[in-house]
């Protein structure tokens, strides 16, 4: 079967570095920790980071995205506020500017030590795949990786998991047919070939 470390989680592979991921995920699913999930574009971080909201002791309460375009003040603490208890997806931290990164820092450094410490949400974050490169380079400032990366996960990319193409490719095809489409099935040889295909 086409399954996962845990069969809700929302992924497909087989492959060494996807099960790594699967047991990686399983490990930390409830811890408080924060969570940097690392990767390529399009290689699921988004996917993942849902994963831990939605098989969490989270999951009632809210999950909540903030991305470089929520850079105010008011729409930062707005999301904060409704995230509480719930998870903070943090998407891309470094691509926001250094008023809203020290935002961040101010606002987790308020739930560290303020009286609401009990209702802080899980944050989770994603990046590029080095995000230690981020820091290096001044894009992401240090204080606020360390108080977002207590754990890095890193999703593999398709060309570090060929042998779960197929199995994608029929989930897709499967997928598709419940939406209405055609049925469609994928041969052995249309798999061999997609195995084939140079993906980057």
């Amino acid at each position: 079967p086409e399954s996962a470390a845990d069969p809700a989680l929302p992924l497909i592979g087989h492959a060494p570095a996807m099960q790594n991921l699967f047991r990686m995920v399983a490990r930390v699913l409830n811890a408080d920790l924060p969570v940097m999930i690392a990767g390529e574009a399009g290689v699921g971080k988004t996917v993942v980071a849902r994963s831990f909201h939605d098989l969490s002791d989270r999951r009632e309460a809210g999950f909540v995205v903030l991305t470089s375009a929520d850079l105010s003040e008011e729409t930062i603490h707005g999301a904060a506020d409704r995230a509480q208890g719930g998870t903070l997806l943090i998407e891309d931290p470094a691509g926001f500017d250094a008023a809203a990164q020290a935002r961040l820092i101010g606002m987790i450094e308020a739930w560290e030590v303020g009286p609401g410490r009990n209702l802080m949400p899980r944050l989770v974050s994603t990046s590029g795949p080095d995000p230690q490169a981020d820091v290096a380079a001044g894009r992401l400032r240090a204080d606020l990786y360390y108080r977002l990366a207590g754990v890095t996960i890193t999703v593999p990319p398709l060309r570090a998991r060929l042998d779960d193409i197929p199995p994608l490719a029929r989930h897709l095809l499967a997928r598709a047919a419940g939406q209405g489409l055609p049925q469609r099935s994928l041969s052995e040889g249309a798999a061999a070939v997609i195995r084939a295909h140079p993906f980057p």
